[in-house]
């Protein structure tokens, strides 16, 4: 089942009726921003799971005698590569093993490859050997999907919970800042704001050590978001 952006921002609005701060509502824009940040916090636990099709574009090929590929990866907010089948067309697939392309002995090879992120922006893949044309089928770990406003969230619905608890965290942390801007505010005041934000941050943080012991012991579980059952790669 899947939950496009608004409604889930309709839910995490009706989640902070009692998060306020006097004479001012929470915009759709701002608890979009706080949907997002948790949805990047929440992608460094829980990263996603996909394919080349996806990182390469729509013609993922490696050219003939070329062992450098340059990818961009901004799009997805890659985090790494779980595995490279190359030639894509072999059928059963033949999966590379990582190896360091500084290594003398790299290009000397067959059957490895190397993956580094440049930058924000770009990442190189490397193969081994003398390369022949064909396509990479890459799988990579990333960021989940950021979404507009009718598209849908691609963390599984299981965490929904968890993001809306860091939600009202982020909530009680920013009524805490900007009521200790304000100089008629009181300290009692002040002090219980903090302490609810405090709160509010005990609760996101037991929630995702829920989360994690629940799926299993490694804080960097792989995730085909993709998949029905939602499994885990190992």
């Amino acid at each position: 089942m899947t939950t496009v952006i608004e409604d889930f921002i309709t839910e995490c609005r009706a989640r902070l009726g009692d998060v306020t701060v006097v004479g001012a509502e929470w915009t759709d824009t701002q608890i979009a921003y706080w949907v997002n940040e948790a949805i990047q916090d929440y992608s460094k636990h829980f990263p996603r799971l996909m394919s080349s099709s996806d990182l390469l574009g729509a013609d993922p090929a490696i050219l003939a005698g070329v062992n450098e590929t340059a990818i961009d990866i901004d799009t997805y907010h890659i985090q790494g590569v779980h595995s490279v089948a190359y030639p894509a067309t072999d059928d059963p697939p033949t999966f590379l093993r990582r190896k360091d392309h500084r290594d003398p002995d790299f290009y000397e090879v067959e059957d490895c490859y190397d993956f580094e992120i440049r930058d924000d922006a770009n990442a190189i893949l490397w193969i081994s050997g003398d390369p022949v044309d064909g396509d990479a089928y890459v799988t990579f770990i990333c960021d989940h999907h950021y979404p507009a406003a009718t598209e849908n969230l691609s963390v599984p619905q299981r965490h929904f919970e968890l993001l809306i608890a860091y939600v009202r965290m982020a909530a009680w942390q920013e009524v805490s800042h900007t009521e200790s801007q304000d100089p008629h505010v009181t300290i009692k005041l002040l002090n219980e704001y903090e302490a609810a934000a405090q709160i509010a941050a005990q609760v996101y943080q037991t929630a995702l050590k829920a989360a994690l012991r629940a799926e299993g012991k490694s804080s960097v579980a792989k995730w085909d978001a993709d998949a029905h059952d939602m499994g885990r790669i190992y």
